[in-house]
């Protein structure tokens, strides 16, 4: 399975095109966002209306940029873009789950206790991609100016559940494109401009 995955597009037409670009020449078979598609919303019907048109399924969850609630409300009448926050996934066997928002937290208890509600879905799993806006916990992905930024609950969950194969994530501009490792977990920052990820 192809993923093309973004993160902090912010409206970039220059991104946009790349994604576009990326889709013709890989054709993959879902493409991934992990949050901050807009400026704190603005021209945000026109960037759902993008969305919607890629030639390829979306799958989405909002960042610190987006209000969980309109993001959910845009999505329900968009046939082509399934908002995955608190709504895993099954494509391909994997289970794809989906947690929007935040990124300025070092621990998430409202994740602690929603992974634990989905629990039984997880263990069942034999791939899970976990999908979130900010990144896991003392990684490449979260060191910033000689400190980590970053959250405890995402690195303990991965740490936990040894069939995540992957953790995308975003939220930290400078770290764009970067990649790590966690137990069986590839972590990427797919950056604004998308990267192809094959699973």
């Amino acid at each position: 399975m192809k993923l093309l995955a973004f993160a902090d597009l912010h409206e970039s037409v220059g991104a946009r095109r790349k994604i576009e670009a990326a889709i013709k020449k890989e054709a993959p078979d879902y493409v991934l966002c992990a949050g901050d598609f807009t400026v704190f919303e603005q021209h945000i019907d026109q960037m759902m209306d993008w969305l919607q048109k890629l030639a390829v399924p979306v799958l989405l969850i909002h960042g610190n940029h987006e209000e969980e609630a309109v993001v959910a409300k845009m999505c329900s009448h968009r046939g082509n873009i399934t908002f995955i926050h608190k709504r895993p996934q099954l494509i391909d066997g994997v289970l794809v789950v989906g947690w929007g928002g935040g990124g300025f937290d070092e621990v998430d208890r409202h994740f602690d206790h929603y992974v634990k509600e989905v629990a039984p879905r997880i263990k069942k799993a034999e791939r899970v991609v976990l999908v979130t806006h900010g990144p896991p916990y003392g990684t490449k992905l979260d060191h910033l100016h000689r400190d980590y930024v970053g959250n405890k609950s995402y690195t303990n969950f991965i740490k936990h559940n040894h069939n995540v194969v992957l953790a995308l994530s975003g939220h930290i501009h400078e770290n764009a494109e970067k990649e790590d490792k966690l137990n069986k977990a590839r972590l990427v920052n797919p950056g604004p401009n998308g990267k192809l990820i094959v699973l």
